[in-house]
C-alpha cells in the first residue's frame, strides 16, 4: 500500500473540498505532490499527482478569484535552482495545470502556505537559506495571477525563523505566524510579524 499524506484543506465554490499533500508513487520518482478534489459528500471527483524525479510535496492551497486554485509546496525535481525550492502551480476549476513556478536559490527554501489577495495576486509563504542574512529566515514573495513575482521579503534574527501560515488583513498587510530560535525565551519559540501590503517593511514582531 502506498502511503499518502494531507497537508492542507479549502472548501471549492461548488461545495466540495480540495485536499494537498504528497503520495509515494511506487517508483524510483519516490514522493509526489497529491491532489484530491472531493465532493459535498466525500465523494471523490478527480485526483491527481505530479513531479519530477526528485521529492515534491505540497503544503498549501487556495482559490483563486476566477474559480482554479494555486499550491505551494517544495520540490527538488527539475526546474529546481538548487536543493528544495519553493513549488508553486496553478489549476483550473476542473484541475486542469496552467501554470507553475520555481522560487529559490543555492540554499534550501520550502513554502508552507499560499493566500489569494483581494486584488487577485497571491502570497507564498515559508522559509529561505538562499535570500536571507542569517541561517534560515521566514521567506515571503508577492506573486502575479500569471505567477510573475512582484516582490519578496525576508524576516528574521541571527537564528532560524520560519513562516508557516499566514492572512491578509483589509489594508492589504499581511500576518504571519511560525517560529523563531532568535528571539524569545529560549530555544523554538512562537513567532509572529506583520508587513505591509508591499512587502517593503515589517511593522512588527514578536
Amino acid at each position: 500500500t502506498l502511503a499518502q499524506r494531507a497537508a492542507d484543506i479549502v472548501t471549492t465554490e461548488t461545495g466540495g473540498y480540495l485536499i494537498v499533500g504528497e503520495t509515494e508513487t511506487g517508483t524510483a520518482q519516490g514522493l509526489d505532490a497529491y491532489l484530491l478534489h472531493v465532493d459535498a459528500s466525500g465523494t471523490v471527483v478527480w485526483e491527481r499527482h505530479f513531479g519530477g524525479t526528485g521529492t515534491d510535496r505540497l503544503h498549501g492551497v487556495t482559490v483563486l478569484t476566477d474559480g482554479g486554485f494555486a499550491v505551494v509546496g517544495q520540490s527538488d525535481s527539475e526546474g529546481t535552482h538548487g536543493g528544495d525550492d519553493v513549488y508553486v502551480v496553478t489549476f483550473d476549476a476542473r484541475g486542469k495545470r496552467t501554470g507553475v513556478v520555481w522560487l529559490g536559490g543555492a540554499g534550501n527554501e520550502a513554502g508552507c502556505d499560499i493566500v489569494t489577495t483581494a486584488d487577485g495576486n497571491l502570497i507564498v509563504i515559508g522559509d529561505t537559506e538562499t535570500f536571507g542574512a542569517n541561517p534560515v529566515d521566514a521567506y515571503l514573495v508577492k506573486l502575479s495571477a500569471d505567477l510573475e513575482t512582484l516582490a519578496s521579503v525576508t524576516v528574521g534574527g541571527m537564528g532560524h525563523d520560519q513562516a508557516r501560515a499566514a492572512a491578509e488583513l483589509a489594508d492589504g498587510s499581511v500576518v504571519v505566524v511560525g517560529a523563531t530560535t532568535s528571539m524569545g525565551a529560549g530555544g523554538s519559540d512562537a513567532y509572529a510579524f506583520k508587513v505591509d501590503a508591499a512587502l517593503g517593511n515589517v511593522l512588527w514582531e514578536y
